[in-house]
C-alpha cells in the first residue's frame, strides 16, 4: 500500500509506504536525497512508514508552483523510492 497526499493548506506532501513492498532503508535513502530543500519527517511502525516533505524556503515553494507542484513532488519522491528499491533487489553482475 502506498499513498501520496498533497496538502496545499500546510504546503506539504505525505507519502505512506508498506515496508513489506518498499524496504525502510530504501525509503530513508530517498528521503536523504531531498533533505537539502525539504524538511523531512518520518514516522511509522513495522508495517507502514509515513514520510512528510515540507519545503524549507519560499524559493522551493515558488519553483514548485501551486498544488500541482506538490503533486509532482509526491510522485517524484515515490518514483525515487521505487528506483532505489529495484536497484537494491538487482543482483551484482546482472
Amino acid at each position: 500500500m502506498e499513498e501520496i497526499i498533497s496538502d496545499e493548506k500546510t504546503e506539504q506532501v505525505i507519502a505512506q509506504f508498506d515496508v513489506r513492498l518498499y524496504p525502510a532503508d530504501c525509503i530513508f535513502k530517498a528521503a536523504k536525497e531531498y533533505r537539502d530543500s525539504y524538511w523531512i519527517f518520518i514516522d511509522g511502525n513495522n508495517k507502514v512508514l509515513q514520510v512528510v516533505l515540507k519545503p524549507k524556503s519560499n524559493d522551493v515553494k515558488k519553483s514548485r508552483g501551486d498544488a500541482l507542484g506538490l503533486d509532482k513532488l509526491g510522485l517524484e519522491f515515490y518514483n525515487r523510492v521505487l528506483t532505489i528499491s529495484s536497484q537494491s533487489q538487482q543482483k551484482p553482475g546482472k
